[in-house]
């Protein structure tokens, strides 16, 4: 018997479907009265009358006669047979009540068919067990048979080869010991998410009682889609429906539907002598159930042979571990003084055993009250009353309410499974998980989930029932699903220290074998849809924490920034910066200080009206060049880059330096470098510089041991930098001492009283950042914009190709500014623009991962114990690529951010310029800068990528710089 508990609602779907047809049938038969066969009825199978003849003997039901050893039979009437007494929702009931009458084994009619049905723990032991060979058989219902392709799920497909490999299959890769180390992570990420939820709900409105089952089904849920299909799917792409479906409607086709159609009944299966008779109405609903299943499982997985196994996989643990959870809590939280006991006495065990710690499922085994609880819910209320046809019945609800084998049955006692008779790894003793080779492949993760997540819910909660509910007892139609979601009160209590997931590594090196690559924040995102927003990570000796949402990272960077405000640099970054840069250093007198004389000097709202004319002077000169390369040659593409990052370059020297230096003479060269040299040293090679790796940095410990390869590159690009930029101070020291005063950012920091506050070696180090940041970031911006302006990739742009796109920020140009050149001025009546800027940032973020942060007192982040001398990380990339933040994530879609108008607010509305005390100083200029460059080339030019350009999105190592320059064919409008 296959999963009848978390893991095996196939089987609850076949045990729903034979006995909703005993309740169809019934129905049907009453209505339509008694129909006269046209031949004689089909006799039941040799062999299962044979079987429910041994085990009759074996029970003493009956004595041996001469002629035959069958069990009694149930009186009925001719044709329909018993149909007429299993009217109602709960013939588990019924089935109990004839077993007072007719002894633990007796057959009924129905239609038809002659079903044995059994009502004791030892007899039903014996059929799955001892009369295996005899009874390994499925009989479906027509719907079933439809929706399992003929038997071709685990629970329920005939004993042989096939269900041995499909089992085989499921144990090894999702429900087996060592597959569930595996998916360990994944299911305390879950029960976490749910107290998170449960703690959120309870804050936002402490008295009024919430549904359990809302929560704990989309989390589970999204378990069993990671389990089944390696991720947690927020939506996906069906060709049939030529639509994306969400995770709802994919629970809805996968689940809901599949278990309601399970239980539609075809009246043909009891007469099958009628089954030339058509049944529209039923086919129809099956049919169409089944198209939209295997639609959907498709578009989720690739391979059709998985389809099936893995299809199952997906109802199993979504639905029937909810009815265990439901059920056990709804036990503890009723009002009487028993269950207030029980639920005290749960609390005193965990505290015992765990103490101030979260429960984890090491600690299951020390917990035998908590086993009890568990094994008491799965008796008192299976998921699966009755246990799918084997041309007999197993009546599961009859085993476990019989008198002779349980003392006063109805009645919910978990002590009953107390006081050392029983053994924390004896599941099996309920019928709940079955017996035999059919036993049930999910009970170990039946087992760990709902435990767990009973136990941490006990330890972080007082619960009690919403008033009137203690007697809502009701299921589901033929299911122990609650008719009734169960609503709570829930009283929190004392927080206990709960650890954040940790994504699994070596000894001693711990995940840095993972990180190889160049592009860790995408590592970081794919760990994060299992181990959840927020993990931690091993790089050697240290340990980082990784936030990968907006929410998390917000928490860190407004509210617990007082605990984690200093910075952890490597050892080419702490080389490079000294600590003295405004975005590098640590925050306090001297951070504050830079970055408000960088926001007074050249960065700040007042400033930026100083050097508006150069700004413009530059896009003018980038549209001239751009116009010019055109007219020499119009069909050949050209590069975008080399012509925007040389007018940006002189944009950062006239705002730092007061000119657009065109070479200077660097003493320790010993020669006149030019313009291009002194990129290259001030922006290219610090930024190559800057992403050296020390190997040192991860084991301080050997931080005695030289690295001399490295060494010699950071000291190199430090000197040169330092040299360049000492001969650029001069210089303009120069200027100044002539009288020669200019707007720019050297002559606000060298007025007296600023100069005082700072060294020669800082004031360096702040003109260098300057420089560095206005030329490097606002092209990545800038570049990427263009480049998906151009796109035509249909899995960049869903809504429009490119031309539809450039047509609309252009006819919103000329909508607004007519014939004259968009300026700053016009970018607040211009929300399109506004969108292309922001969404472009959102999707290539300049800055993937924030610098490190050092957490210097123990604090908490998303509910978990963050302790000090921890690193962090904020992985911007991730936190834009968020499905639950962002619909369709991986799209360039503009449109999102349309509807509000534009405020310059709306620039935070992304993670591009941080959060915070360390937002990012130079985010208006940013903006500025990037908008009008956008409007002013769609304005004057038409774009086209070079053919075979639109798949180009690889980017420079850690940087979000394209690793391909933008090329582009222009034509003048």
């Amino acid at each position: 018997m296959e999963a009848f508990v978390p893991g095996g609602a196939g089987a609850a779907a076949a045990a729903m479907a034979a006995v909703g047809g005993f309740v169809a049938a019934a129905a049907l038969a009453e209505r339509a009265g008694v129909i006269a066969p046209r031949k004689r009825p089909n006799a039941p199978p040799v062999g299962g009358f044979v079987a429910a003849a041994a085990l009759a003997e074996r029970a003493g039901v009956i004595a041996p006669r001469k002629r035959s050893n069958a069990p009694p039979a149930v009186p009925g009437l001719p044709i329909i047979g018993n149909l007429h007494q299993l009217k109602e929702k709960k013939p588990h009931q019924t089935f109990a009540k004839w077993a007072e009458i007719y002894g633990p084994i007796y057959t009924i009619r129905t239609g038809a068919s002659s079903v044995v049905v059994l009502n004791s723990t030892e007899v039903a032991k014996e059929a799955m067990v001892a009369k295996f060979s005899s009874i390994s058989t499925r009989k479906l219902s027509k719907a079933l048979t439809v929706l399992t392709r003929d038997k071709s799920m685990v629970a329920t497909s005939d004993y042989g080869d096939f269900h041995k490999m499909v089992k085989r299959y499921v144990m090894s890769s999702m429900l087996g010991t060592s597959a569930q180390k595996q998916f360990r992570d994944t299911r305390d990420m879950m029960i976490h998410n749910m107290l998170s939820t449960f703690h959120k709900l309870v804050k936002d409105d402490p008295h009024a009682p919430l549904i359990f089952r809302d929560v704990f089904k989309d989390e589970l849920f999204r378990l069993s889609m990671i389990q089944s299909l390696g991720e947690d799917v927020s939506s996906v792409y069906v060709d049939e429906f030529g639509r994306d479906i969400s995770k709802e409607e994919i629970y809805n086709a996968t689940v809901t539907d599949m278990m309601m159609c399970a239980i539609e009944v075809d009246w043909r299966d009891f007469f099958p002598y009628l089954s030339w008779v058509p049944n529209k109405s039923f086919e129809t609903r099956v049919f169409t159930t089944e198209t939209r299943r295997t639609a959907v499982m498709r578009a989720l997985i690739k391979q059709q042979k998985e389809r099936i196994v893995r299809g199952e996989a997906l109802i199993e643990a979504a639905d029937t571990t909810l009815v265990t959870t439901e059920w056990a809590m709804y036990e503890l939280a009723k009002n009487p003084d028993k269950q207030a006991r029980n639920i005290e006495r749960l609390y005193q065990e965990i505290r015992e055993v765990c103490g101030d710690e979260a429960v984890t499922e090491e600690h299951l085994p020390r917990l035998p009250y908590l086993n009890a609880v568990f094994q008491e819910t799965l008796r008192r209320h299976s998921p699966v009353p009755l246990i799918p046809p084997r041309f007999m019945v197993i009546n599961l609800y009859g085993c476990n309410m019989n008198k002779k084998e349980w003392e006063s049955p109805e009645e919910w006692a978990p002590e009953r499974f107390a006081g050392g008779r029983f053994k924390v790894a004896d599941m099996y003793k309920t019928m709940a998980f079955g017996a035999g080779r059919r036993v049930c492949a999910g009970s170990l993760q039946a087992t760990h989930i709902a435990c767990a997540a009973i136990a941490r819910f006990v330890q972080e909660f007082g619960w009690r029932l919403r008033e009137g509910d203690e007697e809502k007892v009701d299921t589901v139609q033929l299911t122990a699903y609650k008719l009734h979601p169960l609503h709570v009160h829930l009283t929190p209590r004392g927080r206990i220290k709960i650890s954040m997931l940790s994504v699994p590594g070596l000894p001693i090196i711990g995940n840095l074998h993972q990180l190889k690559e160049k592009k860790p924040h995408q590592t970081f995102a794919k760990w994060s849809k299992t181990y959840g927003p927020i993990y931690t990570i091993k790089t050697g000796a240290s340990s980082v924490v990784v936030l990968n949402s907006t929410e998390v990272a917000k928490e860190a960077m407004i509210d617990k920034f007082s605990s984690i405000s200093t910075r952890k640099l490597p050892k080419a970054m702490s080389v490079l910066t000294r600590k003295n840069m405004v975005a590098i250093s640590d925050y306090g007198d001297y951070q504050k200080m830079a970055k408000r004389n960088i926001m007074i000097g050249m960065l700040g709202f007042n400033a930026q009206k100083q050097f508006r004319g150069t700004r413009e002077r530059m896009i003018s000169n980038v549209l001239s060049t751009l116009h010019k390369l055109v007219s020499l040659d119009p069909h050949s593409p050209l590069n975008f880059r080399d012509v925007y990052i040389n007018e940006l370059f002189s944009l950062s020297l006239i705002q730092s330096l007061g000119e657009d230096v065109r070479s200077v003479y660097v003493e320790e060269f010993g020669r006149e470098i030019s313009k291009d040299e002194i990129f290259d040293v001030l922006v290219h090679e610090m930024m190559m510089c800057a992403v050296e790796a020390d190997w040192r940095d991860y084991f301080p410990y050997l931080s005695w041991l030289p690295n001399k390869s490295f060494d010699t590159i950071v000291s190199t690009t430090e000197f040169r930098r330092d040299a360049v930029m000492n001969a650029l101070i001069k210089k303009q020291k120069e200027r100044i001492a002539r009288g020669e005063a200019r707007a720019s950012y050297i002559d606000f920091l060298l007025e007296a009283e600023r100069s005082a506050q700072l060294t020669d070696d800082q004031l360096m180090l702040l003109l260098s950042e300057s420089i560095l940041a206005a030329a490097d970031t606002v092209l990545v911006t800038t570049e990427w914009t263009i480049n998906f302006a151009n796109q035509t990739n249909k899995q960049l742009i869903v809504s429009c190709s490119w031309h539809i796109d450039q047509e609309l920020l252009y006819q919103e140009i000329r909508e607004v500014c007519g014939g004259e050149a968009v300026t700053e001025d016009d970018l607040p009546r211009l929300p399109y623009l506004n969108a292309v800027f922001h969404e472009t940032l959102r999707l290539h973020s300049p800055v993937p991962v924030l610098p490190p942060r050092f957490v210097h007192d123990d604090t908490t982040l998303a509910g978990y114990d963050v302790a000090a001398g921890t690193q962090m990380m904020i992985n911007v990339y991730a936190c834009h690529m968020d499905e639950k933040a962002w619909e369709s994530p991986g799209e360039w879609s503009p449109e999102r951010f349309l509807g509000e108008g534009f405020e310059v607010a709306d620039r935070y509305k992304t993670m591009a310029f941080g959060a915070g005390r360390r937002t990012c100083a130079g985010s208006l200029q940013a903006m500025n800068i990037a908008c009008v460059a956008v409007a002013r080339l769609v304005q004057e030019l038409e774009w086209r990528l070079r053919e075979g350009d639109g798949d180009k999105e690889d980017t420079m190592q850690f940087t979000a710089l394209k690793l391909d320059p933008l090329h582009v064919h222009l034509k003048p409008r």
